[in-house]
């Protein structure tokens, strides 16, 4: 009961220290500290620069404006 207590609470501790964004060149999603937003880092999938925003950004906006884009390339409406 105590080990799952303190696994859960690392856990939450671990979740608030991070944000999570994804590269705009290839949708890797990205885990970074909170004190490094505002840097730039590298991709670690496709080695591009990002920049990691300062605040939690939706990773559903990111994902769901790349793919519509995709689309309208596909359908030629861009």
């Amino acid at each position: 009961m105590i080990v799952k207590l303190m696994t859960w609470w690392r856990g939450e501790q671990e979740q608030n220290d991070f944000f999570h964004v994804r590269c705009l060149h290839c949708e890797q999603k990205i885990r970074y500290r909170r004190e490094k937003g505002g840097s730039i880092s590298l991709c670690p999938r496709c080695r591009r620069s990002v920049k990691l925003p300062e605040e939690e950004v939706s990773l559903k906006t990111v994902h769901s404006a790349k793919v519509g884009r995709r689309l309208a390339q596909r359908t030629g409406n861009n």
